[in-house]
């Protein structure tokens, strides 16, 4: 019923020993990789069985009514002579071998490395390139790795050493071919990309995006204490380093840039009681000793005092205790005498040190402070473009409730170093972004957009509502401006500025592509028996570049295959005997095109014919006949074979529907 075509490791046709006789038993098919596994019986007299121990890999074709119904290579060989039963196989061949291991780096923490591949050329140009990754399983040196991956080789390289069994008695001879299809060949081989990507992955410092502050609260301290102070305490959000825009201040004297020296000391705190008292011109004194959460140089509220005398703003100076501060020459100072006895609350407020002296101003008037940052922009260029930039990633946290998205654009750059023209632009949701505690989240352009190689590009990064000093963002940057190849610049509100030390924002950038795309790149970098790619449709689902050498080449494939395409369909695949991955959407049902498994166990076309012995329908649909006329749901009575077996002895198809866990036994009869 079922022929063979067989060619050696050379691909020359090999002509079988006489006398042996070909018995097809089985031949099975996936749905995603097509011809998937088949087993061949083989008798015949015992001399002529011998050359059968050489055909490790050979290919084979399976030919019947139909056709061509089944194609790939033999991986194990069983061969029974005279009750003594020898297998051997290529299971465990594996010729190139890289090692992982643990070492303790320079700094006393602990490191990981690997070794360079180690290969060995003869079994290689044999059998094909297959791949293991061997774990050291414990710290080691990189020479002790090297001599443990050089190990594993020389152990791993050949087939299978191959196991005995004997039968006493025995007299029967014969052998059992067992067959694996092309695409299992891709589970031989890691899949590495490292294009397509651009970084400084450096974090540790922030910088403010979007924040601004508008209050009549604001006053500023001279010279020693240079303070900016909030006595409504809103600027928890200032850190070190930060430029401020100030503007609104009493006769502009206090307008201008100013650079956070230090943050605020802690929260603010309130405290009553009727044992403060007073002692010009500087001294506030309490004989209960409650006066101990009051900070060096923050500002202070009093209110309650007799007469409102000492009522005001204040700023502490160097000298606190719990049983006395004194104020500073600021706001409402000096103080007045004034005895212990009516209810008097003090209150502390928001205080940061800044880098150069303001004049002193008192609260009232409506004071603006703009943090730098309302947008900001990273400049990079690329030393392994060109390639097409579809997913962009920053180090973000969320500071309040804020209901607008971050944008990530990408600019041009206009020749000195600002960005330019806008090129595509992506969004991260505010609700997907961590509150305070910054962490890498990543937006997909809108437009993917080609970058050229060495050529100066901005990411730039801002908000997409108004800025505002309780609901705001923070993006990580590095502390030491290690990114080589760009700069960070702030936006003031209407110029672009540099920080006020040297900075890089961390930002990952990947080079994304259709999913066939990649999977035609898998298949490219596995140099096998599978050899092209062929899609008729793009997936229109984007994928990145970068792969990290992990996972097999069929690892990669299968993820992106189940990803599917933009209409939600699973991707199918099979390879034909040119090696050619084919690849194409899971179908819709249509009952033109979808087979009847009828009454009479038999599979049947809509228009009449049935389907002939060896073929496998996977990727296609199957309608019951016997459950057409009860009351099922449609979904029970059709199914898409996912996987299927033909077993050519008893001439029953064995089909598996798509995410099932037992096969429905379909019989048929032999053509």
């Amino acid at each position: 019923m079922f022929t063979l075509s067989v060619w050696d490791r050379d691909n020359n046709a090999v002509i079988v020993p006489a006398g042996l006789v070909f018995t097809v038993t089985r031949i099975g098919a996936v749905a995603q990789g097509g011809y998937d596994s088949a087993e061949i019986a083989v008798a015949g007299p015992e001399l002529a069985l011998h050359p059968l121990r050489s055909w490790l890999r050979y290919r084979v074709e399976i030919w019947g009514d139909a056709g061509m119904v089944w194609e790939g290579h033999v991986d194990e060989i069983m061969l029974t002579l005279q009750g003594v039963t020898v297998t051997t196989g290529t299971e465990q061949i594996y010729n190139a071998i890289k090692v992982i291991y643990s070492y303790t780096g320079d700094d006393g923490g602990s490191e990981t490395g690997e070794t360079d591949w180690g290969t060995d050329t003869d079994s290689i140009n044999e059998y094909g390139r297959k791949e293991a990754i061997h774990s050291s399983g414990g710290e080691t040196t990189a020479e002790a790795a090297t001599a443990l991956r050089d190990t594993v080789l020389a152990g791993t390289k050949k087939a299978n050493a191959p196991t005995i069994s004997i039968e006493a008695g025995g007299e029967e001879s014969g052998a059992i071919l067992t067959c694996s299809g092309r695409y299992h060949q891709l589970e031989w081989r890691y899949h590495t990309d490292t294009g397509g990507y651009e970084a400084n992955e450096q974090t540790g410092e922030r910088a403010l995006l979007g924040w601004t502050y508008t209050a009549t609260s604001i006053g500023f301290v001279t010279s020693p204490y240079n303070r900016l102070v909030d006595y409504n305490s809103h600027l928890d959000a200032l850190e070190a380093d930060d430029p401020l825009l100030v503007s609104g201040t009493w006769g502009g004297s206090n307008n201008g840039v100013y650079v956070v020296k230090t943050k605020i000391g802690g929260d603010p705190e309130t405290y009553t009681a009727s044992t403060i008292s007073f002692d010009p011109a500087d001294d506030v004194l309490d004989s209960a000793g409650g006066l101990g959460f009051v900070r060096a140089k923050e500002g202070v509220v009093i209110t309650g005092t007799t007469g409102a005398l000492n009522d005001g703003v204040y700023l502490s100076s160097d000298v606190t205790s719990a049983t006395r501060f004194e104020v500073a020459s600021y706001g409402a100072s000096p103080v007045v005498a004034q005895a212990a006895g009516p209810s008097v609350t003090i209150a502390t407020a928001h205080a940061v040190e800044l880098t150069t002296s303001p004049i002193n101003e008192t609260s009232g008037n409506s004071i603006t402070i703009t943090a730098y940052g309302q947008k900001m922009a990273q400049r990079f260029q690329l030393s392994n473009g060109p390639w097409t930039c579809g997913e962009i990633a920053i180090h973000v946290a969320k500071w309040g409730t804020p209901s607008d998205d971050v944008v990530i654009s990408l600019f041009s750059d206009n020749g000195s170093d600002q960005p330019n023209a806008l090129l595509g632009y992506g969004l991260i949701h505010p609700a997907d972004v961590p509150s305070q505690s910054a962490a890498w989240r990543s937006a997909k352009l809108i437009t993917p957009v080609t970058l050229a190689n060495a050529t100066k590009y901005h990411i730039v990064v801002s908000r997409g509502g108004s800025s505002h000093h309780l609901n705001y963002y923070t993006v990580s940057r590095d502390s030491d401006g290690q990114y080589s190849d760009g700069a960070l610049l702030l936006w003031t509100g209407s110029a672009w500025a540099a920080p006020y030390t040297t900075t890089d924002m961390a930002f990952k950038l990947w080079a994304t592509l259709d999913s066939t795309a990649k999977i035609a790149g898998i298949v490219a970098g596995a140099t096998g028996v599978v050899s092209g790619t062929y899609s008729q449709n793009l997936s229109s689902v984007r994928t990145r570049q970068l792969r990290d050498n992990r996972s097999t080449a069929w690892e990669e494939i299968i993820q992106l295959l189940n990803t599917g395409n933009s209409a939600g369909a699973r991707l199918l695949c099979s390879v034909t005997p040119q090696g050619t991955l084919i690849i194409d959407a899971e179908p819709a049902y249509d009952a033109q095109t979808a087979l009847v498994w009828t009454r009479d166990g038999r599979l049947r076309y809509a228009n009449g014919r049935y389907l002939l012995p060896g073929v496998l329908p996977v990727g296609k649909w199957v309608q019951v006949e016997t459950l057409l006329s009860a009351d099922w749901q449609a979904d029970t009575t059709r199914f898409i074979v996912d996987s299927a077996e033909y077993d050519a002895q008893s001439g029953r198809w064995s089909l598996r529907p798509k995410a099932a866990a037992n096969p429905f036994d379909l019989g048929t009869e032999q053509g």
